[in-house]
């Protein structure tokens, strides 16, 4: 069955559209104007990120340097560094 669908396919649709049957492209070249127009209308702009100005300060802040370290101690117990 899937020989026959090869051979029938083939007759119809080569490469570039040169056997296509013509109320078949007519159908697609309809269907990709359509497509191509709603595809205009659901693309909108958006507004330009504004780029975020962060200090040396908020830089830190965000890293966490100003804050106190802990690490395992002897005996499994959290210290401060």
């Amino acid at each position: 069955m899937s020989a026959l669908a090869f051979v029938w396919c083939s007759f119809y649709f080569t490469k570039g559209d040169m056997w296509m049957n013509e109320s078949l492209r007519d159908q697609l070249q309809q269907w990709r104007k359509q497509t191509a127009d709603q595809r205009q209308v659901h693309q909108e702009k958006k507004p330009p990120r504004k780029r975020e100005e962060l200090t040396d300060r908020d830089i830190r802040e965000l890293m966490g340097t100003g804050r106190p370290r802990y690490a395992r101690g002897k005996g499994g117990a959290y210290r401060q560094r």
